[in-house]
């Protein structure tokens, strides 16, 4: 759904918001790929510590669980339904990687949102302007596609 004039699609509907909720149970293939390419990210990039965290949907069960008994037990956020990976602007030490990736795409996608984060140090330590959204979206794309190229050229 969306605007379309003359045939061309001009705007997309968001896709709905939809709750996710931290896990530590990530698929052991991404988890791996990941551990093994975060130090040569960080390096790459200037970033010093960096903490990964793993997300997934929330089950109906563990939604009704949380409402019913208005736990706060583990985090939850609300996202895009093909939310992929996640960097706050608050946070920016600490990148979020949706748990059921192909090792190859979990890499791509911590190398995306490693790109974010250091967009936000480069801002708070006064070397950058923060880039427009769609500017620093693309070259964050485009970061985790050379990553996934060089992996699988390797």
């Amino acid at each position: 759904m969306g605007l379309t004039w003359m045939g061309t699609q001009l705007w997309m509907t968001p896709d709905p918001l939809m709750k996710f909720v931290e896990t530590t149970a990530p698929c052991e293939a991404a988890r791996v790929a990941v551990d093994a390419v975060l130090p040569e990210l960080r390096k790459d990039l200037g970033l010093d510590k960096i903490a990964v965290r793993w997300f997934r949907p929330e089950s109906s069960a563990r939604k009704a669980f949380r409402e019913s008994t208005g736990s706060t037990a583990w985090h939850t956020f609300e996202a895009e339904e093909g939310r992929l990976g996640q960097c706050l602007g608050s946070a920016p030490e600490e990148v979020w990687i949706r748990s059921d990736l192909p090792a190859i795409d979990a890499a791509e996608v911590l190398a995306h949102e490693l790109w974010h984060s250091a967009d936000v140090k480069r801002f708070v330590d006064g070397t950058a302007e923060m880039p427009d959204g769609e500017l620093g979206e693309q070259a964050a794309l485009n970061y985790g596609r050379a990553v996934r190229q060089a992996l699988v050229a390797d």
